[in-house]
Parts: C-alpha cells; sequence; structure tokens
C-alpha cells in the first residue's frame, strides 16, 4: 500500500529518500518534454492530426532519452549491482555492461521495445484527446480550460498504457548487472507480462495506479497549460 511504502522509505532512507532518483527525472524531463512538444507542433503542420504527431513525437524523444530513462528507475528503485548505490555508480555500470557486457550498447535500451510501444500510444492519445477538447471547446475560452483539457486527456491515456508502463519498469529491473557486474539473461515483453500476470492476476499490471494517477493529472494539466499558454504568447510578430 502506497501510506506503507511511503512510511519505509522515510524510515530507511530519510525524506531525502522520496527524491530518490529525481535529479535524473529532471534531467530526462528537460530533454524529452522538449523534444516531444516541439517535435509534435512540427509534425501535426506536416501529418494534419494530433494524434499521429503525437505518437511520432513521443517516439522521437522516447528514443532520444531511453537511456536516462533506464538509469532514472533503476536509481529510484536502488538498483545497482544488487544494491543502492548513487547516479554515478549507476551509469559507470550501465557504461560498463555496454562496453564489455555480453549485451553490448544494446543493454542502454533494454526494456527499450515497451517504453517506445507505450510512448506512440500515450502520446497519440494525450495529444489527440487535447486537440478534439481544444477545437470543441466544452469549457469555452476560460483561462484554466487549457489545465483541465490537458489533465484529462492525460489521465485516460495513462490509465490506458498503465499495464504496459508495469512491464516496463519490470523489464528494466531484470536487465539491472548482477551483483558480479554480469548481465542477466534478457527477458521477453510476452515473458514478464505472464510472470506479473502469475503474480497477481490482471490486478497486478494495475499495481501502484493510484498514485500514478495522483502524479499524472497534475502534471499533465501544468505541461499542457504552460505549452499553450507560450504557444499563444510567444508568437513570432507577423
Amino acid at each position: 500500500p502506497p501510506g506503507v511504502a511511503f512510511s519505509r522509505v522515510v524510515r530507511e532512507e530519510g525524506v531525502a529518500g522520496l527524491w530518490r532518483g529525481n535529479g535524473l527525472n529532471v534531467a530526462r524531463a528537460v530533454a524529452a518534454k522538449g523534444t516531444l512538444f516541439s517535435t509534435q507542433d512540427a509534425l501535426r503542420e506536416y501529418l494534419g492530426s494530433d494524434a499521429l504527431a503525437g505518437g511520432a513525437a513521443g517516439l522521437t524523444a522516447g528514443a532520444l532519452t531511453y537511456p536516462i530513462d533506464l538509469m532514472r528507475t533503476r536509481h529510484a528503485g536502488g538498483i545497482h549491482r544488487g544494491g543502492k548505490g548513487t547516479a554515478r555508480q549507476l551509469w559507470a555500470a550501465a557504461v560498463e555492461e555496454a562496453t564489455r557486457g555480453r549485451h553490448g550498447v544494446r543493454a542502454l535500451y533494454a526494456g527499450a521495445s515497451a517504453t517506445l510501444g507505450g510512448a506512440v500510444a500515450v502520446e497519440g492519445l494525450r495529444f489527440g484527446i487535447f486537440g478534439e477538447l481544444k477545437k470543441h471547446k466544452p469549457l469555452g475560452d476560460a483561462p484554466w480550460a487549457a489545465a483541465l483539457y490537458g489533465w484529462a486527456s492525460g489521465t485516460v491515456a495513462g490509465l490506458f498504457v498503465y499495464p504496459n508502463d508495469t512491464i516496463r519498469r519490470r523489464l528494466q529491473y531484470a536487465s539491472a548487472p548482477r551483483a558480479d557486474g554480469t548481465a542477466p539473461p534478457k527477458e521477453s515483453y510476452a515473458a514478464a507480462t505472464r510472470a506479473l500476470v502469475r503474480e497477481g492476476g490482471m490486478r497486478r499490471l494495475y499495481r501502484g495506479v493510484g498514485v500514478y494517477l495522483v502524479k499524472i493529472g497534475p502534471s499533465n494539466a501544468c505541461q499542457f497549460f504552460v505549452w499553450s499558454w507560450l504557444k499563444d504568447h510567444l508568437k513570432p510578430p507577423a
């Protein structure tokens, strides 16, 4: 349960433990969101569809920043050669595995298929739903409409792809180097899905969704509100 997990983190690592991996998360967000929104804007003019442009932009941003996402997930979970380590140690282990390990550079893209597939789906849905809401304006011209449209589109898209996100995290955790520095056997997407379902049925794929929704709604509201505001106020002069 979220309350038990919260108490355990604070007890074992202090309040600072609640921000474990946040530095990597911020670095990934700056690169990924900047790429995502700028690419979507450019592709929308070419493709003529918010959903298609969003999916393509999600794929582009995800591919460019995936190694950071992998390190962020492992670091947040305290996964470093069987224990906890700093971000620098985690990167060092990943680079060593990529240059000397059995899987080579592919080690930096462990679990990428789940992440990139999810990025296409979630960003296609997010931008598609947001575009339709902006077009039909159910809230009129209210200044906060973009925030609520972003909240709604992000929540719907997030719920739809959440099982994929659970599988993605398992693949990223499972690919972490062992305590002796060797690379574990690769696990396929299908095998990871079956293993999770065996653990707790379909509900296992939605474990943690409550905490996720608390985060994803405000996050999407902020992203789309700021994006819309910047587009409206930073237009180049005619």
